[in-house]
């Protein structure tokens, strides 16, 4: 899929409008090039503490063994809050919010098609302060710039794997919202769909993500990676009516307790 900066529309590449317009690719896109260009991993928590003031989750735990807001955040964590499980007003607003502070030109999205969802509290790319690797932050900062620029590198992705809170379903994941015309999410949701079409999902670092990416392009060559994504929600969403009634209960109360609960209340 490619994406005409003009009318803001996505193509298969071969200039045929997509069956949604993708509004959220050119909107994450430039976010990741802002964030890239002007922040650093302080004023960006800055920003992200604006915008998500009164969302759970957001706290740290200090070495002195007190505990506070987060003082440094990467961007693909700041991406990912903006695609946590949550309804749609709501994403929507916080785009808003990302849209007026950032000075960005890219129109707030008004669909997802093709955009995956994480749970609130998996949306960070590292854990409390006193757990962390002393590098872990920068060294998703290091490969969110690459990212930007194109020039990814089989080290910076596989670093990255080593955070605490973070594996390969959750970094393609991110990796394809800033990126979906060039790198695919390889969640469970998509890997059971690939499973039904006779592809197995086995990555465990940069060199074998690549070569999935070029087995997917391969058998559905006529097809962009969101429309790929969004087949996979329909097929998960069939299973989950037909065999699993209970799989949505669940998912609902989980993201219900995350999202409003701690442990006193």
């Amino acid at each position: 899929v490619v994406y005409d900066d003009e009318n803001g529309k996505a193509t298969n590449g071969g200039g045929m409008q997509i069956s949604q317009t993708c509004t959220w690719i050119p909107f994450f896109a430039e976010m990741l090039n802002i964030i890239c260009s002007k922040y650093d991993k302080k004023s960006l928590c800055e920003l992200f503490h604006v915008i998500f003031k009164d969302c759970s989750g957001v706290e740290d735990k200090y070495s002195d063994g007190t505990s506070g807001p987060m003082r440094e955040v990467d961007p693909l964590s700041f991406i990912s809050y903006f695609n946590r499980k949550q309804n749609e007003k709501d994403r929507y607003a916080f785009c808003k919010k990302a849209k007026d502070l950032l000075h960005m030109s890219s129109a707030v999205p008004t669909d997802t098609y093709g955009l995956p969802t994480c749970l609130p509290h998996n949306a960070l790319f590292f854990g409390y302060s006193t757990m962390n690797a002393p590098d872990a932050i920068d060294n998703v900062w290091q490969y969110c710039r690459e990212l930007n620029a194109d020039e990814v590198t089989e080290a910076s992705f596989n670093r990255v794997l080593e955070n605490r809170n973070v594996a390969i379903p959750k970094l393609t994941q991110l990796t394809y919202i800033c990126k979906p015309h060039k790198y695919m999410v390889l969640n469970s949701t998509v890997s059971k769909y690939f499973k039904s079409k006779g592809i197995t999902i086995s990555v465990d670092n940069y060199a074998e993500y690549l070569r999935t990416i070029d087995q997917i392009r391969e058998r559905f060559s006529g097809m962009s990676f969101p429309e790929l994504v969004e087949k996979a929600f329909e097929y998960v969403n069939s299973l989950s009516k037909d065999n699993f009634t209970w799989l949505k209960f669940f998912e609902e109360m989980l993201d219900i307790t995350c999202s409003r609960y701690n442990k006193n209340t």
